[in-house]
């Protein structure tokens, strides 16, 4: 479908939320994503059950912080100057 189009594959993201399920397909479908030249994104990383060794499983191009989290991180890097 994106070889129909015209656009450069490079420039298309495949946006996934990385939550609970099973991560042998999920792997399956990002590798899928990656061989066709496109990019994939996790969003909401740091959000609920979010693990770090799913994200290492995936091998994002892209991870997507939580507000929540970025607020967290801003915060501590505010702090660490006072």
């Amino acid at each position: 479908m994106i070889e129909e189009t015209g656009i450069d594959p490079k420039r298309v993201v495949i946006e996934i939320t990385e939550t609970k399920g099973d991560l042998d397909r999920l792997k399956e479908m990002v590798d899928l994503y990656h061989q066709a030249g496109l990019m994939v994104a996790v969003d909401d990383f740091g959000a609920g059950s979010s693990q770090i060794g799913r994200i290492e499983a995936l091998e994002p191009d892209i991870v997507m912080l939580e507000l929540v989290l970025k607020c967290s991180l801003f915060e501590k890097v505010i702090s660490s100057y006072e």
